[in-house]
């Protein structure tokens, strides 16, 4: 006998002959080994199954030390579970070491424990499941995930003077924070700098006030805008009160598409004739620098 195979309640009939018995527990046999796959005339030393009164409790699955081999198996290959999907034996569950156990439609997945607070999602450009990483101002800690500003403001705690005519770039020697090295008070401290892998949109914002008098009504005071000592990215002015003896503040927000490793710097000039001092603790100058997303 071999497969298909069934097996017959309604035969053999209460008057058929005795003489079949040995013929029908035959073909019972044979029908259990065609239909559960038992080996014939083979002693086996463990249960497949474990029953308890309310059903079935347990499937016991044979260490075969080797992956599913056809379509629709299942099997045990040491610490990990496999099942052929037609095309390749795909992990079921896998507890190798640290490795995480998924299965993921089809394609099979391994993920080493990250050792940290991780979302899974399903990556569909790899067609596998993998784990997420949270990038820069999205945090995730157990079961919260919390975002945090990236960016720096940065101010002047004394005057700079700034000379007609001459367009200066603005130092700025103190800071209110500074998530990402993104500013020195020392160092190139006129420069505001995107941090590696962290190219995209940024807002510059800048507040200016010269401390010191415009003798000149009508003083054009200009400000520029500029990206690695080059490019321009913003650049305007106004015209001070056309009376004497008068002070200005100055300001403005924009976005820029940056690099990383780009740095900005404010420059500023005016054309009042002599020497102006900006920025102080009561005519604050400052710049905030900060990163909206790639």
């Amino acid at each position: 006998m071999a497969l298909p195979s069934s097996i017959d309640s309604t035969t053999p009939a209460g008057s058929a002959s005795p003489a079949l018995g040995d013929d029908q527990i035959r073909a019972l046999k044979l029908s259990i080994v065609d239909i559960f796959g038992v080996p014939d005339a083979t002693s086996i030393s463990v249960a497949g199954f474990a029953f308890v009164a309310t059903g079935l409790d347990e499937i016991i699955l044979r260490n075969a030390a080797t992956d599913a081999s056809g379509a629709g198996r299942l099997r045990r290959n040491a610490t990990a579970l496999t099942w052929h999907d037609g095309t390749a034996a795909r992990n079921v569950y896998f507890a190798s070491g640290t490795d995480v156990a998924l299965a993921d439609g089809g394609t099979g997945a391994s993920l080493t424990d990250p050792n940290a607070d991780r979302l899974m999602f399903w990556d569909d450009s790899a067609g596998v499941v993998a784990f997420l990483t949270a990038s820069t101002g999205l945090s995730i800690s157990g079961t919260s995930i919390t975002t945090s500003m990236v960016g720096c403001l940065a101010g002047k705690s004394a005057v700079q003077a700034i000379t007609s005519g001459t367009e200066t770039a603005v130092t700025f020697n103190e800071e209110d924070f500074d998530t990402n090295s993104i500013h020195d008070n020392v160092t190139n401290n006129t420069r505001f700098t995107v941090p590696a892998s962290l190219g995209g949109y940024w807002e510059f914002t800048f507040v200016a006030g010269y401390d010191s008098d415009m003798t000149t009504g009508g003083a054009t005071l200009n400000w520029h805008v500029r990206s690695n000592g080059t490019t321009t990215l913003y650049r305007n002015n106004i015209v001070s009160p056309n009376t004497t003896n008068n002070r200005a503040y100055f300001g403005t927000s924009f976005i820029a598409n940056l690099a990383a490793a780009d740095y900005v710097e404010l420059l500023v000039t005016h054309n009042d004739g002599a020497d102006r001092n900006i920025g102080s603790a009561t005519r604050r100058t400052f710049v905030s620098f900060r990163y909206l997303g790639a």
